[in-house]
């Protein structure tokens, strides 16, 4: 079997509010899908997703990838091994994971469906069977914040995460008010996405430890790492590694410098599942768990994220596959979302492959 046809579509679904990090705004995702199509008439799709305020990326920047390096280099190639997939892409065109993991996905989806197994059947089996979430809040005023933790907490959400690092006294009100507000039961978390200096984060951080936190993501620049050595050890609260994680590289450097307590995996920063598993075996021996965080993504990554977190041990944190949840109308059929013990939780399909399902109007776009 061998790859004979690489199609790709882009999609734009409007959040239902804006989304603001310290990088920037977002009101909408944009996703290029692509689907793999085989000489047997498998089928593959894959997602990706820039989220230029996060990553710095952009869709055209992933569609030239797409268009001018990676599909000439995988068409007419025999589907043989996932790892074989990752060095003709490496070969040609350096960096772009973004582009990759959608093509990633899209190949494991095929491989998946020839073997007649779920993806995560791919990735070792499931060592889960559900996968506990976590709602994430944008910047915004502190009532509006307050009013989203709790819709979030009345549809079934056990930890919410907040965004910081524009203003670091509004960021402490905002955190004493949450607390107050949901009082010691829910699990709070908070992402600078490396909007403090070392400074700032060394005054600051201390002082939210008051309020109970599960974790603090990211909250110097991705380069300083001393600067986190130092917080590591001023703190009690873990520190998850985000925006500094984009290699399995920049594991290691994160493992050897001990400027790390958790690891936030993505697919997309990293070019799909193949090396977040890589990733997740570095954390694994060092002793550092991990959650899978997202873009976020219309629904096809967010369930490889799903079928990756039902299969990786060490994804022990909730994680923020919510993708489909923030977006006014979503890409694909089905549910994978569902409460249990009165908390909201992903499922994956045991179906072949990753188990998604396009909406109609989706694969007409594709067909067309």
């Amino acid at each position: 079997m061998k790859i004979v046809d690489i199609h790709y579509q882009e999609v734009e679904r409007a959040l239902k509010g804006h989304f603001d990090i310290a990088g920037g705004q977002s009101t909408s995702i944009h996703a290029i899908l692509v689907r793999i199509h085989t000489d047997d008439g498998i089928t593959g799709i894959g997602e990706a997703v820039p989220m230029p305020a996060y990553s710095g990326q952009t869709s055209g920047g992933v569609v030239e990838a797409l268009n001018d390096y990676l599909i000439p280099a995988l068409l007419d190639v025999p589907i043989e091994s996932i790892e074989g997939l990752h060095q003709r892409m490496n070969t040609a065109i350096k960096e772009q994971p973004i582009a990759k993991a959608a093509l990633d996905i899209a190949y494991h989806d095929v491989v998946g469906k020839m073997q007649g197994v779920p993806v995560y059947q791919l990735l070792g089996g499931a060592y889960r069977k559900m996968v506990p979430l976590s709602w994430a809040i944008g910047l915004g005023s502190i009532e509006a914040i307050i009013q989203d933790a709790h819709e979030a907490i009345s549809s079934g959400f056990r930890t919410i995460k907040v965004k910081i690092g524009l203003d670091a006294e509004r960021d402490m009100e905002v955190v004493a008010r949450l607390r107050e507000s949901l009082g010691p039961d829910i699990q709070l978390r908070v992402d600078a996405n490396e909007g403090y200096d070392y400074l700032t984060a060394r005054s600051t951080l201390p002082k939210l430890e008051a309020y109970n936190l599960q974790l603090i993501e990211q909250p110097l620049p991705r380069w300083d790492v001393r600067g986190i050595q130092d917080l590591r050890s001023r703190l009690d609260t873990p520190i998850l590694a985000d925006e500094s994680l984009f290699t399995i590289q920049d594991a290691m450097t994160l493992v050897q410098k001990n400027a790390a307590d958790l690891f936030n995996i993505k697919l997309m920063k990293l070019g799909g599942l193949r090396p977040a598993q890589k990733l997740a075996a570095i954390a694994e021996a060092a002793g550092i768990p991990c959650m899978v965080g997202s873009m976020p993504e219309l629904g096809v990554a967010t369930m490889a994220g799903v079928h990756f977190a039902l299969a990786v041990p060490n994804v022990s944190y909730p994680c923020e596959l919510i993708g489909p949840l923030m977006v006014s109308s979503g890409i694909i059929a089905g549910e994978f979302y569902h409460e249990e013990n009165k908390a909201i939780v992903a499922t994956a399909s045991s179906l072949p492959g990753i188990g998604v399902e396009l909406l109609p109007e989706i694969v007409e776009k594709f067909n067309s």
